[in-house]
């Protein structure tokens, strides 16, 4: 087999065993362990794959860029993408919304959200008197849902908006202090809060339903209290989650190690300054398969783009610092332009 053949396998070898794990957990996500796992799994995988072959060949991680020589190089690329790339991206996303009606979000506990804990929907429906409080992964929505018929007062240092559900509701379904009620197994009560808190008051046949039986989040737990506050935690697990969980695990894997292993067959060439190779190509190429690979979503083939400038940037520099900061950023802008408008 010549060099060109055992690059390429190892390659394709490294990618298949890597995603195709990634693959299979993501395919058994139904299991609560698995689901509740999966992607510490996918960045475990994507990390120590390839640094256990790095450690297996007696190579050093900063021949993958793992190192922060020249960092000032790095925080100048990342700065200067940012400022080209994002902050037009941020005005074409505000004329977008706009042009669909939707608008900035200007209440001044927009910036705070529920507990992680109410994150996610339960695997089971409500039983035995049961009432669940969660907020779905991908609608910043509160939902109530019941299996007996249910009434409820809510009240908050905010607006509350029904966005949908409830059998009844009194008076407009805006304002800071709501009543509603839901018939049996009735369609569950989506509501958007604006305020820092919501209190909650539900009752079923005239009595207050014991707080034992109001259950919060995917893991149903027991509510303490019948009042919610929201916080500033979900900022800082965003920034954990984006930078550790997601960018250095993927470009590790992708712009660290198959590009670099590719690189050796396809050197970059530069025009005007810039890095231009098949390395590149084919591993963009495998990042936006893999994203649509994972979802089976059209539209996440378009981190193609985005990919080819984070590999521009990890053969400019020569480091890792630069593509995982920019792709950090990238994602938690785009996280937070979804909050940020309704």
């Amino acid at each position: 087999m010549t060099r060109r053949s055992r690059i390429l396998v190892d390659v394709l070898l490294v990618y298949i065993f890597t995603i195709g794990l990634i693959k299979l957990f993501y395919e058994l996500r139904t299991i609560s362990f698995v689901q509740q796992y999966l992607w510490t799994a996918a960045m475990l995988l994507q990390v120590y794959v390839p640094a256990y072959i790095l450690h297996k060949r007696h190579l050093p991680l900063a021949i993958v860029g793992f190192h922060t020589k020249q960092w000032q190089t790095s925080i100048k690329w990342w700065l200067t993408a940012s400022l080209l790339i994002l902050t037009p991206s941020i005005l074409g996303h505000h004329l977008w919304q706009t042009y669909n009606h939707r608008q900035l979000r200007t209440s001044s506990h927009a910036h705070l959200q529920f507990p992680r804990w109410l994150k996610g929907k339960p695997h089971r429906p409500p039983v035995k008197n049961e009432v669940q409080i969660f907020v779905p992964h991908r609608r910043p929505t509160l939902t109530i849902r019941w299996d007996r018929p249910i009434d409820g007062e809510l009240i908050s240092n905010g607006e509350i908006r029904v966005v949908g559900g409830g059998q009844w509701v009194q008076g407009y379904a805006i304002g800071s202090h709501i009543k509603f009620s839901g018939a049996l197994k009735g369609e569950p009560l989506r509501i958007q809060v604006d305020g820092s808190r919501l209190t909650m008051q539900l009752t079923r046949a005239g009595k207050a339903i014991p707080l034992k039986n109001v259950r919060g989040g995917p893991q149903r737990t027991i509510l303490t209290q019948r009042t919610l506050f929201k916080d500033l935690g979900w900022l800082w697990h965003l920034l954990l989650i984006q930078v550790l969980m997601v960018a250095l695990p993927e470009e590790f894997f992708y712009r660290g190690y198959l590009q670099t292993r590719l690189e050796a067959l396809w050197p970059s060439s530069y025009v005007r300054g810039l890095p231009i190779s098949y390395a590149n190509l084919v591993v963009s190429i495998l990042f936006a398969f893999t994203h649509f690979l994972i979802g089976h979503q059209v539209y996440r083939l378009g981190v193609f783009f985005p990919s080819l400038l984070f590999g521009m940037m990890r053969q400019k520099t020569g480091s890792l610092l630069a593509p995982v900061l920019f792709h950090a950023t990238a994602n938690i802008l785009m996280k937070l332009l979804e909050v940020w408008y309704h």
